[in-house]
């Protein structure tokens, strides 16, 4: 017997390519803020955010454009590593996106 093809799962395959690409992100990156999205030093010294948007998750500086057709995006801190919570469909979906590394103060970046 054949099955419809409405009875496949939709995996979401694209919210884990997003996360993997979050993580790539803050490789070498120094934490700043989780509050209304997550802001970060990069490895090139950069101030950079990763924001929710009208349903996307959005990289500034400039507007690169990671994930859509999301309905919330959430940033949390605990015992120093960063989680990323993405909600789309009623689904939500957790992922560990690195180490929350703060730069001290007389930290000397090469």
């Amino acid at each position: 017997m054949f099955s419809h093809s409405n009875n496949i799962a939709s995996y979401d395959e694209d919210i884990y390519i997003a996360a993997k690409q979050v993580s790539q992100y803050l490789l070498g990156s120094y934490y700043i803020d989780a509050q209304n999205g997550y802001h970060y030093l990069s490895y090139d010294q950069k101030e950079m955010y990763l924001v929710y948007d009208r349903h996307r998750l959005v990289k500034k500086e400039g507007y690169e454009i990671i994930l859509n057709n999301i309905d919330s995006l959430d940033f949390d801190i605990k015992n120093d590593m960063a989680y990323m919570k993405v909600k789309r469909k009623e689904k939500s979906y957790y992922f560990l996106i690195g180490y929350a590394r703060k730069k001290k103060s007389d930290e000397i970046i090469e």
